[in-house]
């Protein structure tokens, strides 16, 4: 039996649900995002252009939908930042200093990991998401619709 699911928002997180439902091999996936598709979409946009740091869960969760190879060649390797306070600084003040991570984090702009989880579905997963870009998503209350 297949099952029909509906994500709404085509970020990171319902990127990487979508591939995770889709190795299931037993759900049939539409995302749907309000921006315009990840690969046409400016690489900058100051209005949505921040890093994401991909470490501890994010690391766990790129393994389980297999996409840790893309970050390797598509993201930066994490390094990491201890926020502490510096000795030469008044009490309040607090400095940065960089502590290399143990881990295999990686770090990226948030259109370097979109463009990166988009891929994964549209080669791998292609019979069973489809990626609808330029949607709004209204309120649909179950009670009123036939299932």
């Amino acid at each position: 039996m297949t099952i029909s699911v509906a994500i709404v928002g085509g970020g990171p997180v319902g990127l990487t649900l979508a591939a995770a439902l889709a190795q299931q091999g037993r759900f049939e996936i539409a995302v749907y995002q309000r921006a315009e598709d990840h690969f046409r979409a400016e690489t900058y946009n100051p209005d949505r252009c921040y890093t994401i740091d991909i470490t501890g869960h994010g690391v766990r969760a790129a393994r389980f939908i297999g996409i840790t190879d893309r970050f390797d060649t598509g993201l930066i390797h994490f390094k990491g930042l201890k926020i502490a306070p510096h000795p030469w600084h008044r009490r309040l003040e607090v400095g940065f200093t960089e502590e290399p991570y143990q881990g295999k984090g990686r770090t990226g702009s948030r259109g370097d990991i979109c463009r990166c989880l988009q891929a994964h579905p549209l080669e791998r997963h292609a019979d069973s998401v489809a990626l609808r870009f330029g949607a709004e998503a209204s309120i649909v209350d179950r009670g009123t619709h036939a299932s």
